[in-house]
């Protein structure tokens, strides 16, 4: 999140647009409802009337952030009537997109606005591509991520399937269910990328820093997450941060652009296993820490920087690059061994060994980096093989199956290639030499072919004389067989036979 957003602010007290005009100082003093100074994060955007809520002395909760850009080019906010959007989503939500398009059209607005805000109540046929379309077009008009814009995704969020996603994200499930809980601000995408990144620690006794604390809800989040094992450690430039996590988890009060107190945190905290970057947002804040704390991170470790697009927002652009920029110069380092020619190649191309790019978030993990190289297998050759023998083997393991290929397509053309004289003519002597080989293999084929008729015929005439044999042995058989047909009639027929018959009959009787 944006380090204090969303906090209690009293705008009454004083011009609309002080807070916003606080200019570079993105920690400015304001005053909060009970009357007591606090800390909080500039929010960026137009001026607006002061809230009577704030006027009445009721706390008012500011969203995430508001339009930020500073461009004079860029186009001025378009403000809607009050209400108004809140009561065409209420409509939307109760599915009725009629009362939202009666809405639009009874409110004072510009005319394009009008049509283009009906086109995205139309042009959907649910709730969420209704919320989103209006979303899109208030966007396109110079909004960014203006409330108005980010209420519209809300509601296009928890209308649609998108929620469904997360019914299996602890990290969710907490935050939407402990509304109670300590204040807490993220973009609900982030929770899957947490649990992706933070899967592999989870149960293990990690050490974890987190830079921008406020309440300490992220560090509650991240001990209901990782487990008791885990050592959690915060950092943040207020000393209300360690104060509100006193008892809970140890704090470092400090600015992380300050290279000495990183390393001070360090050296008495870490070394860390991951490393979270939810501090100040700045292009400073963020470059300095991690070319500071990514070198300390212990292998096998992750180092994640939140809300990266404050690159794209001109209040936080104060250095000589963005933090965008600073992290695609490291896609080039994770590759310099493919390119660059120095020895020591360094720290983001040694050790940096996966670089994630999300939503407004990026991940680098920490390990050995292996120098990177080919091998090579299939060979047939392995055995106090080396890469050059490999390589050898392997192309003339190719030039011979290239070769033969190349036969196995002359023998089939070899009829045609013979039959077409004035062919081998045109091809010259190397269609001799050709049509010589080619020759040869066939008179080759050919005596191949006889001998296989040979074979052929050979193996016809033994088939033959065996069939001749079984056949003179089939009628030995039968003649055998008709001979004892003809003795077992006459001993049938014998007065002793009959006898003998007659005599087993008796005894059975008996």
């Amino acid at each position: 999140m944006l380090p204090g957003l969303p906090r209690p602010l009293l705008r009454g007290s004083g011009a609309p647009g002080d807070l916003r005009r606080a200019g570079r100082d993105h920690h400015a003093r304001v005053v909060v409802g009970d009357g007591v100074a606090g800390t909080a994060t500039r929010a960026h955007g137009a001026d607006r009337p002061a809230d009577p809520r704030v006027q009445a002395g009721i706390v008012v909760t500011e969203p995430e952030v508001s339009h930020v850009s500073e461009n004079p080019a860029a186009p001025d906010p378009l403000d809607l009537p009050a209400g108004l959007l809140a009561d065409v989503l209420s409509a939307l939500v109760l599915d009725v997109p009629d009362r939202a398009l009666q809405l639009l059209d009874d409110a004072e607005l510009d005319a394009e606005l009008r049509v283009r805000l009906r086109d995205a109540v139309q042009a959907a046929a649910s709730t969420a591509g209704r919320a989103e379309a209006l979303g899109d077009q208030l966007r396109s008009r110079g909004r960014w991520l203006d409330p108005d814009v980010i209420e519209c995704y809300r509601v296009a969020f928890y209308t649609g399937p998108d929620w469904e996603a997360q019914l299996d994200n602890p990290l969710f499930a907490r935050f939407a269910a402990k509304r109670a809980g300590l204040p807490y601000d993220k973009w609900p995408h982030y929770f899957d990328i947490y649990r992706r990144t933070l899967a592999p620690y989870v149960g293990a006794p990690v050490r974890v820093l987190e830079i921008g604390v406020f309440h300490g809800g992220g560090l509650d989040q991240l001990r209901a997450l990782l487990g008791p094992q885990a050592v959690l450690v915060g950092m943040d430039v207020d000393p209300a941060a360690e104060a509100a996590c006193a008892g809970r988890f140890d704090v470092a009060v400090g600015d992380q652009g300050d290279p000495e107190f990183l390393r001070s945190v360090v050296e008495r905290f870490g070394p860390f296993d991951v490393i979270i970057d939810d501090g100040g947002h700045t292009m400073a804040q963020q470059i300095t820490s991690i070319e500071c704390l990514f070198p300390t991170l212990n292998d096998g470790g992750v180092y994640l920087v939140e809300d990266t697009h404050t690159s794209y927002w001109e209040p936080f652009l104060d250095a000589d690059q963005t933090f965008m920029e600073w992290a695609k110069a490291r896609l080039d380092d994770i590759n310099g061994y493919h390119f660059r020619t120095e020895a020591e190649l360094g720290v983001w191309t040694a050790s940096v060994t996966a670089i994630h790019v999300y939503d407004s978030i990026v991940v680098l993990d920490k390990g050995r980096h292996q120098p990177p190289f080919c091998e090579v297998a299939g060979s047939g050759s392995f055995v106090y093989g080396d890469r050059i023998t490999e390589s050898v083997l392997l192309s003339y393991r190719a030039s011979l199956d290239t070769r033969t290929q190349e036969l196995q397509q002359a023998r089939d053309f070899a009829g045609a290639a013979l039959s077409d004289r004035q062919q081998a003519v045109d091809f010259g002597l190397a269609a001799d030499e050709l049509r010589s080989q080619l020759s040869a293999e066939v008179e080759q084929l050919r005596a191949e072919l006889a001998a296989e008729r040979e074979r052929a015929a050979e193996d016809r005439a033994r088939l033959a004389a065996e069939a001749n044999l079984a056949e003179a042995e089939r009628q030995r058989a039968l003649v055998s067989a008709e001979i004892a047909g003809k003795q077992l009639e006459e001993v049938r027929g014998s007065a002793s036979w009959r006898l003998g018959q007659r005599a087993k009959r008796l005894r059975r009787r008996s």
